[in-house]
């Protein structure tokens, strides 16, 4: 049986109340308006549907960029500002000074969004993992510029090294000498 068909037969010798009209104009118009009714819930649905598909792609990142040793760039500084980048660039620094990794994140699609990315720097003093600060970015159009800052005292004198990961994956490292003096 159709749905045609069906409804027919529902609103067969049906008569709405106080309505004036015979039982075929009642069922007629009744049949005509829950047409309507369903069609416009169908279509509230069906966009409502849409909608949290497309703000499940949002959450998620929607982005299938890898960020790996390939598009990151390392630099380690005596200072750096948002806006202005790294200042002081060196790779030996004094025993009582701040050192700052400053990371450069590309990718060759200018027009994709990186996503949420969490980044971790491990800082080494020698083989001695001293210290492993995270954060989770939300990476828009390239670049995308990150900065994580550890101090020489922190670390000690002699040799150091920081490494880089991005969800989960190596990024690159940096070596670097911490001395008493500069």
């Amino acid at each position: 049986m159709s749905a045609e068909a069906d409804r027919q037969s529902f609103f067969k010798g049906r008569q709405l109340p106080g309505s004036r009209c015979g039982k075929a104009e009642a069922s007629s118009a009744f049949a005509g308006f829950a047409t309507f009714y369903i069609s416009r819930e169908k279509k509230m649905l069906r966009n409502l549907l849409a909608a949290c598909c497309a703000a499940s792609l949002l959450i998620s990142g929607c982005s299938t960029i890898k960020i790996s040793e390939r598009n990151t760039s390392i630099v380690l500084a005596k200072d750096a500002k948002k806006g202005e980048g790294p200042s002081g660039i060196a790779d030996t620094f004094p025993l009582e000074g701040k050192i700052v990794a400053y990371m450069t994140f590309g990718w060759d699609d200018t027009n994709a969004r990186g996503g949420s990315q969490k980044v971790e720097v491990k800082w080494f003093s020698g083989d001695r993992l001293v210290s492993a600060p995270s954060n989770s970015f939300d990476f828009g159009r390239p670049p995308h510029y990150v900065w994580f800052t550890t101090y020489g005292t922190a670390l000690g004198i002699g040799k150091a090294r920081v490494e880089v990961y991005v969800d989960g994956v190596f990024a690159g490292s940096k070596t670097f000498e911490i001395v008493g003096k500069i």
